[in-house]
């Protein structure tokens, strides 16, 4: 069998397998609803014959249901759905994608020619194949033909009888109020037709411009003659005012922005507030009224905020969603309270300084954008990466015709930290450093946390000594510990962690092709110990021998009994006063491995 050759249109409102199902079962796509629930509840009856079937993730059909929303209007479907229609329906399903007829073959069906034949288009969408070409490609079954003389003769009665009906449409008014009544009480009464209606308006609205434009002018020409109109609109506004917090502060930002931003609004208001304060006394009272309460709502709000426990709990409504929203200015990562949502044709009112400024300053970096790989209910863009944010500082600024200093085209980006560097723990990044910073840390009087007390000194670094004393593994994946002192005759140490010499070796690598400052640097690629050297150079006779080596063995004794010990503290302890100079804080590498013996150890301590 060949490529089709003719389809049939279907409506692509993610129902479109199901309509295919329904136009091909009955000659009409209203009946998707039923095939829907018809296949979900064969799912359902037979789960343990498609429970192979589901996708990774999917403990079971009832999960797979759940999660997925399969029962729902507007989901799409996927292969499970198939062949659950086929078993349903004891037919088989022929689909055919990517220049490939596939199958799916029913449990009961006898005839393995005849069944439904569908066509996937662009990956998401499905049509009934009505003719399809013969194996040789020139020719195809004939059937698009058949019906197409069908339905010559068939137009030529049909357009006749609805030129009757357009003459008789347009010039009775009675038949032209039967109709639209007609039509109003179907839509009333019938769901499916209902539903099909607003979907054919939302497509249009959403792809036809001048569609759109036409119904907003419907609208408010509707609103400003028909009264019985405006009331239920007013009404259904207020009714979303008052139960949907977040349509209620979006109203009232965008009375705040337009305030601020239209001259004329804002000299109507008060205009309109002045004559209904002197010519009104209800409102005068009212107002006064509010002006009373507000002060001292004013002065309780001061009160209350003297209460630890209610500063504690504003402090945490605020932080309950935790910093999700990034500002699109200075792609600083605040809460929700920190920021407002980003309306580019705020600032094209403005003067021309600011849409200037606003077009250079406002990026949409970290706005999703949904694409192949997003499901078709994306929960990241109903989240806040779905929206532009700006930050309050940044509004203002731009607002003042002012570049704000905080924005990113400030040269303000951060660029992605690159792998080699990425990866490196805080001892390999020491190991890697031109310079050491220091700092002294006190603890603070109130929350527990610590601060910098006096000035931070960056203690410079010598590199070779990691290039060519670091001792190297015969494997590339072995790892060798590393002490890193702030001074050799100390007992204790500052950090005590394993260290990979390759990640080492690939960060020096990096930083030797990118940054200036590393061009001289050379890593010891035929390393030889240099502490075996100096071994051989100070061997003593061999009557000491033994007497070293029991003071080597009484120094790992030593150690191994610190080992429970927090050396961190008994360092701080003892060498951590106030009046440790420079030259004692500077941080020494002490390197234990299987490779490096005892003795070195204990050499390269002293």
């Amino acid at each position: 069998m060949g490529v089709p050759c003719e389809t049939k249109t279907i409506i692509g409102d993610g129902n479109c397998l199901f309509r295919s199902l329904a136009f091909a079962i009955s000659g009409s796509e209203k009946e998707h609803r039923k095939i829907r629930r018809a296949v979900t509840t064969q799912m359902e009856r037979n789960e343990s014959k498609y429970i192979n079937c589901l996708r990774q993730g999917f403990s079971s059909v009832a999960n797979y249901l759940a999660t997925s929303r399969m029962k729902y209007v507007g989901t799409w479907a996927t292969e499970v759905e198939i062949q659950a229609a086929a078993d349903l329906f004891i037919t088989n399903i022929f689909t055919f994608t990517r220049n490939t007829w596939l199958k799916y073959s029913s449990c009961n069906s006898c005839d393995q020619d005849v069944g439904i034949y569908l066509k996937h288009c662009s990956e998401s969408h499905y049509e009934v194949v009505t003719c399809v070409k013969v194996p040789d490609g020139q020719t195809c079954a004939a059937l698009c033909l058949q019906r197409c003389d069908s339905r010559k003769s068939e137009t030529k009665s049909s357009r006749s009888e609805l030129d009757k009906r357009r003459i008789k449409y347009g010039t009775s008014q009675e038949k032209k109020e039967e109709k639209i009544q007609r039509t109003l009480k179907r839509y009333r009464e019938n769901e499916i037709y209902r539903d099909s209606v607003k979907t054919r308006s939302n497509v249009e609205y959403a792809t036809n411009l001048q569609h759109k434009e036409r119904n907003k002018q419907l609208s408010i020409n509707k609103y400003a003659t028909d009264m019985e109109h405006r009331g239920k609109v007013k009404q259904a506004s207020i009714n979303k005012y008052s139960t949907d917090m977040e349509h209620r502060e979006n109203v009232k930002q965008l009375s705040i922005n337009k305030y601020s931003t239209n001259e004329h609004h804002r000299e109507t208001i008060k205009r309109q507030s002045f004559e209904a304060y002197h010519t009104d006394p209800q409102h005068k009272a009212a107002k006064k009224q509010r002006s009373f309460e507000a002060y001292h709502t004013k002065n309780t709000e001061k009160s209350k905020h003297k209460d630890i426990n209610y500063v504690t709990d504003e402090f945490r409504k605020k932080i309950n969603t935790g910093p999700e929203y990034v500002c699109s200015v200075c792609h600083r990562t605040l809460f929700k309270h920190q920021v407002l949502k980003c309306r580019k044709d705020t600032y094209l009112k403005r003067a021309q300084v600011v849409v200037s400024i606003a077009e250079r300053c406002i990026t949409d970096t970290y706005l999703h954008q949904c694409s192949h790989v997003c499901d078709h209910e994306c929960n990241i863009k109903t989240g806040p990466a779905g929206s532009l944010w700006i930050c309050y500082t940044c509004q203002r600024k731009i607002l003042n015709g002012k570049m704000p200093e905080e924005s990113v085209m400030n040269n303000l980006a951060l660029e992605p930290i690159p792998p080699e560097l990425h990866n490196l723990n805080s001892l390999e990044q020491h190991l890697i450093g031109m310079n050491i910073p220091f700092m002294r840390l006190v603890s603070l009087p109130k929350g527990g946390q610590n601060g910098v007390h006096g000035p931070v000194v960056c203690v410079p670094s010598n590199i070779t000594d990691v290039t060519e004393v670091l001792p190297r593994t015969e494997n590339v994946d072995l790892m060798i510990r590393i002490k890193l002192k702030r001074k050799l005759t100390y007992k204790g140490h500052y950090e005590y962690k394993f260290v990979n010499t390759e990640k080492i070796k690939d960060a020096l690598l990096y930083l030797k092709q990118h940054n200036n400052f590393y061009r001289d640097v050379t890593f010891n690629n035929d390393w030889v110990n240099p502490l075996n050297k100096t071994e051989h150079e100070t061997q003593e006779p061999d009557d000491t021998c033994t007497q070293h080596v029991d003071e080597e063995n009484n120094d790992e004794n030593n150690e191994s009994e610190d080992v429970d010990i927090d050396e961190t503290l008994h360092d701080r302890q003892q060498h951590g006063g106030e009046g440790d100079e420079l030259d004692s804080t500077a941080l020494y590498i002490y390197a234990t491995n299987a490779e490096v013996d005892d003795h070195n150890a204990n050499m390269l301590k002293k």
